[in-house]
């Protein structure tokens, strides 16, 4: 296995230097293998010059360091330090003057940080590539240079205080990266020793208390395991105040019970080398969901389909914002880590431009599996070669959340055979070729009932049997609005589903007290242009279906694509076309009650000209009915209308009466007068289901 070693690190081991500085323990300058001592102030000039080295470091520095306090010393007192220090180091050790202060220069194996901070890079890279047996080397390598605390003997406050608790933090870090992949060896009963004297020099460290029992457990300790748990968590709420974080309490809960598969495997190894790991990733999975009500089939179907192909499968999860695809999607995964046992990368997009590129998925890719990201190539094509390389050969689990483009980015994933890739897309947008697309519908009644009925308890739900109905129908099944009424429920006790009904029934409350607006509003801020226009002129037309003729009309554009663009944001559905062909489409409840809000805070003569557009339309049709009454009989040409014009008419009829009672605001009396008179005299026994007839005036 290729591993990049820089050439002045690799020449170092070659020949051993002639003089070494160390920093990570006691303070010392040794030169042909004698130690030159060194004491008081010029040991912590030193000290200062060399935690800088080849960089220049400020006279004041120097005194602040010196002193601590520099009104205690002077220039003068410093130069004739440096003075006495040159004269003890003689050739040794050259202290350079500079215009910006005093500078030591170091090559390359002379001091023990640098080679520390050098031995981490090339494990950085080993890792980079997948070479854990590397990695480890490097690691072990750096820890090894560390003789004792770091700083050790040297009087300067300032310098233990800034320093110091740095240098240690770096220690434990690469310490824990190494401890890691010592598990993943199959070496756990070999750290257990070591790692129960981390985990009592650092009882609060969740980190050191997580790998304890991880080793314990892969050991068939199990009951010492969970003790370290209730060690950790008794320190954490006694002395902090805190529970224990996500990660060791959803590692205590798999310990618990019993499931090694949901545990990293102590034993677990790939022809002797360790499976690489996502150590301090950026995107762990999240934790599931503690329940989930009226997904069975779905969540069913999407594990049949990642599970049960093992050349690797892609699934593309999509629905409306809010209808809890997130929350599927990671159901999903914590199902499958049985048969994605070497990991499940997660990585959360976000909406905006310029967090949905497919550079920007390889890269949380990478970022999750434990790339550093000073480490990220800059390319996408070498992004896609590095991620191929750390999924070779292996079962992992690759979960986008929050795409924009699906198809985009799976086009840039690298094929790997038993990977597979699980995509939470905001809209269908492009068919992937040979992936499940699920697009999740709103909840059933029933389910959504389910998710509230708890919440109203016992006493509520006698005194209002079917208060959760009422509730459920107001949010129309979406999960995110659904969520908000079951808290506060719960937290108001007191407060009735009718008052409660009262206030979502009225549109000027109803999103505020659901707090889906913001939802809505994330989405809508994605769309271009002309789209996000489209959306706003959705409000002026009635609830339910509609064609995408007459969003064009009131958009002045192309209705098909616009609604199109807004089916593909998944801010509407498109429901079958008409007896003309046209397509119509429909908006859920809320989601069109948030386009009304935006509608209305529109100018009124950009309102009154939009109407106008359709008012237009609707007058033509009416003329055309009126023609084809005649004793010779008319048909005009209408845009969009080939068949029956009172056929049509009676499809729309929401829809007339909607702009008749809009164009009574404008004034325009003989324009409602006509529309009205077109919808009297159309026979009723053209269509018998249509329930607009009751709203016109007597």
């Amino acid at each position: 296995m290729e591993v990049f070693v820089s050439s002045d690190h690799a020449e170092q081991r070659a020949r051993p230097p002639d003089r070494r500085f160390s920093l990570l323990g006691s303070v010392e300058l040794r030169h042909d293998g004698r130690e030159i001592r060194l004491g008081g102030k010029g040991l912590a000039i030193l000290a200062g010059l060399l935690l800088k080295a080849n960089q220049p470091v400020s006279a004041a520095e120097l005194m602040r360091i010196v002193w601590d306090d520099p009104a205690n010393g002077s220039r003068t007192a410093l130069h004739a330090l440096i003075s006495r220090l040159r004269q003890t180091l003689g050739d040794r050790v050259f202290v350079r003057t500079v215009e910006s202060g005093y500078l030591v220069e170091v090559a390359a194996g002379e001091l023990d940080l640098r080679d520390f901070h050098a031995e981490v890079e090339l494990a950085d890279q080993a890792a980079l590539i997948g070479d854990s047996l590397a990695e480890r080397g490097h690691l072990s390598a750096a820890l090894a240079l560390w003789r004792g605390p770091a700083l050790a003997g040297v009087p300067s406050e300032r310098l233990r205080q800034e320093h110091v608790a740095r240098l240690d933090e770096q220690r434990l870090w690469v310490l824990s990266r190494r401890i890691d992949l010592d598990i993943e060896a199959g070496q756990s009963a070999a750290v257990i020793g070591e790692l129960r004297a981390l985990a009592a020099e650092h009882p609060a460290g969740e980190g050191f208390a997580a790998q304890l029992m991880t080793a314990l457990y892969g050991c068939g300790r199990r009951a010492e395991a969970l003790d370290v748990y209730r060690s950790l968590r008794s320190v954490l709420v006694e002395q902090v105040g805190i529970e224990p974080g996500a990660a060791v309490t959803r590692l205590h809960r798999e310990i618990l019970a019993g499931e090694p598969d949901r545990v990293p495997a102590a034993t677990r190894s790939n022809g002797g080398l360790p499976a690489s790991r996502a150590e301090h990733p950026v995107g762990p999975l999240p934790i599931a969901p503690e329940r989930m009500i009226g997904r069975d089939s779905e969540i069913r179907e999407l594990v049949d389909w990642l599970s049960l192909r093992p050349e690797g499968a892609v699934a593309v999860v999509s629905g409306l914002p809010g209808v809890g695809k997130s929350a599927v999607a990671i159901e999903v995964a914590h199902r499958l880590r049985r048969h994605y046992p070497d990991g499940q990368w997660y990585f959360r997009l976000g909406d905006g431009p310029g967090h949905e590129q497919p550079g920007d998925a390889l890269a949380g890719l990478l970022l999750a599996s434990g790339v550093r990201r000073e480490l990220l190539p800059p390319k996408t094509p070498d992004r896609a070669e590095v991620l191929r390389r750390r999924v070779a050969g292996r079962r992992i689990l690759l979960v986008l959340d929050d795409v924009a483009d699906a198809a985009r980015v799976v086009r840039a994933l690298p094929e790997s055979p038993g990977c597979a890739v699980l995509v939470v897309s905001r809209a269908p947008g492009t068919e992937v070729p040979d992936a499940l697309w699920l697009r999740l519908k709103p909840l059933a009644n029933a389910a959504a009932c389910e998710l509230l009925e708890p919440a109203l308890g016992a006493e509520r739900m006698a005194a209002e049997p079917d208060g959760a109905y009422q509730l459920a129908r107001v949010c129309e099944g979406l999960p995110l609005a659904l969520d908000v009424l079951r808290e506060r429920l719960l937290r108001r006790p007191a407060e009735s589903p009718s008052a409660l009904g009262g206030l979502l029934r009225d549109p000027r409350t109803c999103l505020g007290e659901l707090k889906v607006r913001s939802a809505f509003a994330a989405r809508v801020s994605t769309l271009d242009s002309p789209t996000r226009l489209a959306f706003r002129r959705m409000g002026l037309l009635p609830p339910g279906e509609f064609g995408a003729w007459s969003l064009g009309l009131l958009s002045d554009g192309d209705g098909r694509w616009l609604t199109r663009r807004l089916a593909e944001a998944g801010l509407v559905e498109p429901v079958g076309p008409d007896e003309e062909g046209e397509p119509r489409y429909r908006a859920h409840g809320l989601v069109a009650l948030y386009a009304r809000e935006l509608a209305e805070a529109e100018p009124g003569e950009v309102t009154r000209q939009a109407v106008r557009r359709l008012m237009n339309r609707l007058l033509a049709v009416g003329e055309a009915v009126r023609r084809s009454k005649e004793t010779t009989p008319i048909r005009p040409q209408v845009d969009g209308i080939t068949g029956d014009p009172e056929l049509w008419v009676h499809r729309n009829g929401v829809l007339f009466l909607h702009i008749v009672r809009q164009a009574r605001v404008f004034g325009w009396k003989a324009d409602v007068e006509s529309l009205i008179d077109v919808l009297v005299t159309v026979p009723q026994r053209a269509v018998t289901d249509t329930p607009w007839e009751a709203g016109l005036p007597q």
